[in-house]
């Protein structure tokens, strides 16, 4: 394992420069081919590189480069993820790593005195079955198609020992929020007796029949879930653990896109791979303080239901799940604030509509309109949430709204900044509390933060 943290430590860093041995490349029919030349893995620009470098002595086969697409014809390529292909190679120290979704359009091409080198970018190193050796090129196919135990061995493996699932995760440059339960290490001096201890932050709960931990290491957030599980197939395994991810993001405004993923079960990986992510925490708003996540109840309850809620499937989940991420992206320190404040409208009323009379799941969403102040108020009571409380969002959504939608003053100096913000504030918290009402959170939450330490109390979600 400390070889794989060591992949996954330097691709956060983006110094990965691994030589590769034994690679093979595996095209759209499924064949293989063997590279004869220097291969090797790097990062660059946050991405993903795979090299190769031919000379006049081990010149590229016609092969090959048909495979490669190495024609240099220039002009437009369009690549589809039917013409992407697989590496299988190991390392020098002896990992075997598998890249997946290799584009075979060249990312950059050297001809240098009659020396070809080529790079070509790909989304994750995996490293499939990390737990046994090299893999053959049969075990690597069987691998890819999610049959390399036969259903004999599994019923074997099912015999001797329980079926649990493992799941670890490592979110880069996240720190755990909610408050940690603590793991501290006394040391007996001989002399001086007890030393100060040291202490590691953690969030340890149940969820979906299964317990969780959240961990600050070394500057990023840990998140490992393991569960029991009897017929749970691998398909609802994965979307609890996704769930979790999810309620990550949701509590700490963060994208929950792990660097690192491991999955294993009967204590075989099933999955596990690295990849290169970067400025996941953005500058949005919180569904609560940070104070009142940190120290209170509040924090701990809303993040379970979170979780619950999102290891669901359906239509809810999936539009609250893009409303978060084009939230977050929003927030982005590079947006333009007006631009922020027109998505975080359109992000609230696709929210509220969900508890419209007109709502229903096989309706276009799109094609819903809440219209006037009668619609917004009928939803709104529909939440079980006070109107007259809800009035300053519904006003400064259609203040704002209104003036981006419809043209804009080019002139900043006629803009009302402190209006601006504290439609911003009302917009977020009044999401966050539509969403927390949705997941079934009973609690107290901020109405506007940037305005005051005002609460709402939320109770059951009115059906």
């Amino acid at each position: 394992m400390s070889q794989i943290s060591d992949i996954r430590q330097q691709v956060q860093a983006g110094t990965l420069r691994l030589d590769l041995d034994y690679v093979h490349v595996r095209s759209q029919t499924g064949e293989w081919h063997h590279l004869v030349f220097p291969c090797w893995i790097s990062t660059e620009d946050g991405q993903l590189l795979f090299h190769f470098r031919a000379g006049q002595r081990n010149a590229v086969s016609p092969e090959i480069a048909q495979l490669f697409d190495l024609s240099f014809g220039g002009g437009l390529v369009t690549v589809g993820s039917s013409d992407w292909l697989e590496v299988s190679a190991r390392t020098a120290t002896g990992v075997h790593v598998l890249l997946r979704s290799v584009s075979p359009v060249p990312h950059q091409t050297y001809s240098p005195n009659m020396v070809l080198s080529a790079a070509f970018d790909f989304g994750r190193i995996e490293l499939p079955l990390s737990n046994m050796g090299q893999l053959s090129l049969p075990e690597v196919d069987q691998y890819l198609a999610g049959t390399l135990e036969s259903e004999e061995e599994r019923d074997q493996i099912a015999v001797n020992r329980p079926i649990r699932d493992w799941f670890q995760a490592v979110i880069p440059g996240v720190k755990l929020l909610i408050e940690p339960n603590g793991t501290s290490t006394v040391l007996q001096h001989p002399f001086h007796g007890e030393l100060p201890s040291s202490r590691r932050c953690c969030y340890v709960g149940e969820v979906s029949g299964g317990e969780f931990c959240l961990e600050n290491k070394d500057g990023d957030l840990e998140v490992i879930f393991r569960r029991d599980v009897d017929e749970a197939s691998v398909e609802e395994a994965r979307r609890i653990f996704d769930g979790i991810l999810n309620a990550v993001g949701f509590m700490h405004g963060c994208h929950p896109w792990p660097g690192y993923f491991s999955h294993g079960r009967r204590g075989q990986t099933l999955e596990c791979w690295v990849r290169p992510v970067s400025e996941l925490q953005k500058g949005v708003l919180l569904p609560m303080r940070k104070s009142r996540m940190y120290f209170s109840e509040d924090g701990r309850n809303l993040f379970l239901r979170a979780a619950e809620f999102f290891s669901n499937e359906g239509e809810v989940v999936r539009y609250y799940n893009r409303s978060l991420w084009l939230m977050r992206s929003a927030c982005d320190k590079h947006v333009a604030f007006p631009v922020r404040l027109m998505t975080l409208c359109s992000i609230l009323e696709g929210v509220l509509k969900r508890f419209s009379r007109r709502y229903r799941e096989d309706v276009d969403i799109a094609t819903l309109r809440l219209g006037d102040a009668d619609s917004w108020r009928s939803a709104v009571d529909r939440a079980g949430l006070d109107w007259q409380e809800f009035l300053p969002v519904y006003e400064s959504r259609q203040t704002i709204r209104n003036q981006l939608a419809h043209g804009f003053d080019p002139d900043p100096g006629n803009r009302n900044s402190a209006r601006e913000f504290d439609a911003y504030s009302r917009i977020s918290g009044a999401i966050y509390i539509l969403m927390a009402k949705r997941m079934g959170f009973r609690g107290q939450l901020e109405r506007s933060q940037l305005e005051g330490d005002d609460l709402v109390d939320l109770g059951a979600i009115t059906t």
